[in-house]
């Protein structure tokens, strides 16, 4: 069972997929409870708007508590069921990032600092007392762990995030793919796929690298309705969908990611597998696949001032034009370090025996997942 909702895609909905799909192999079956099912009396309810965080801490904790003896295990994500303590049932509470890291990181950056000061006091002390209930707890990172180490001091294991690599490949047909885009086919192409987030996400800066490169061309794959106007080499895809995104990746050359924080990043995953170079900052994984694949040039340092940070990316993007073996050597590398430790069947492996459940049931014979389940 896990306590967030798969009725929207994002990074955890997709994980709640993996998830649902793993259990569902063994003849388990997954209940899930999230914020949306839960029924709060007025109190409970004004709680709740004065304390955030506290509905996911405290009250989806107390409606899988009320049904505990149905279940074999809980499965928790960050905040949501954070109230849970192993007792008469196990309890695996997976990180997905930690609110503490991810407003020290903005918080770097003065112009964006998170300013409701008890909002971020109330997220920071749920999630403490979240991370020493007694449970598993398991990073979806080793980035994440070594966090969960250095802010808590609490142990972790790690249970690296994954992707279908079967589905997540370049697509031969480049040519074609720029066609319908409206890109030429010697163009030098980036792109950002995820949340206009001006804040996590470092859009802001995404902008002023944009302006900045005229001799690129840029595609966006987010929600259009975020996306500033006024950007002529830009090309705009609102809410391209689970199976059309290795066909996107595949038009590019490289991808470029800013963020000030990330737990994990799938858009990193995503552009690896597709044989891409990603130009980004070490958050979400991204340092240890680079480091991996001994690319860390293609990090970006974290500078306070804006302007060396887009000087910094501008010296990659310079780099990856210029040397196509490079590009290309780069790019194949990391599609192979995806493959080898972040696809499904590793993931598959490593959390089945992470929950026990050759131990707790009898495997049935799996079938492969098609691609239009994760589709938006």
């Amino acid at each position: 069972m896990t306590l967030w909702p798969v009725s929207r895609l994002g990074g955890i909905e997709r994980y709640n997929i993996y998830l649902r799909d793993l259990l569902n192999s063994y003849g388990a079956q997954l209940n899930f409870y999230c914020l949306d099912s839960l029924k709060l009396n007025m109190a409970e309810k004004i709680c709740a708007r004065l304390i955030p965080g506290l509905k996911e801490f405290l009250f989806l904790s107390r409606a899988v508590e009320a049904n505990a003896s149905q279940y074999d295990f809980v499965i928790t994500h960050n905040l949501a069921g954070g109230g849970l303590k192993s007792g008469k049932i196990p309890v695996y509470a997976v990180f997905h990032g930690l609110y503490a890291s991810a407003l020290a990181s903005v918080d770097r950056d003065i112009q964006h600092r998170f300013g409701n000061v008890w909002k971020r006091q109330c997220l920071k002390h749920l999630e403490g007392m979240a991370v020493r209930r007694p449970k598993e707890l398991i990073c979806v990172s080793r980035d994440l762990n070594r966090q969960m180490r250095l802010l808590y001091d609490i142990p972790s294991s790690v249970v690296n995030n994954c992707i279908d690599i079967s589905h997540f490949k370049k697509r031969p047909d480049r040519r074609t793919i720029r066609s319908k885009l409206g890109i030429a086919e010697n163009d030098f192409v980036g792109i950002y796929a995820g949340r206009w987030d001006p804040i996590q996400k470092a859009v802001d800066i995404l902008v002023d690298v944009m302006h900045s490169r005229n001799d690129v061309k840029w595609i966006v794959a987010s929600d259009a309705a975020d996306v500033p106007r006024g950007i002529e080499n830009m090309v705009v895809l609102d809410r391209v969908g689970y199976e059309e995104l290795p066909t996107v990746y595949s038009a590019a050359d490289f991808a470029l990611q800013l963020s000030r924080y990330e737990g994990f990043s799938y858009f990193t995953l995503e552009a690896c597998a597709c044989a891409l170079p990603i130009i980004t900052t070490a958050f979400g994984g991204a340092r240890d696949i680079l480091e991996e694949a001994n690319m860390q040039s293609l990090l970006i340092p974290s500078p306070r001032k804006t302007s060396q940070f887009v000087k910094f990316v501008n010296e990659r993007i310079d780099r990856l034009k210029r040397d196509h073996t490079y590009r290309e050597t780069a790019g194949n590398r990391l599609r192979e370090i995806t493959a080898k430790g972040y696809s499904m069947s590793v993931w598959k492996e490593e959390m089945a025996r992470k929950l026990s459940l050759e131990q707790r049931y009898a495997p049935e014979p799996t079938h492969e997942r098609s691609a239009s389940e994760c589709s938006s």
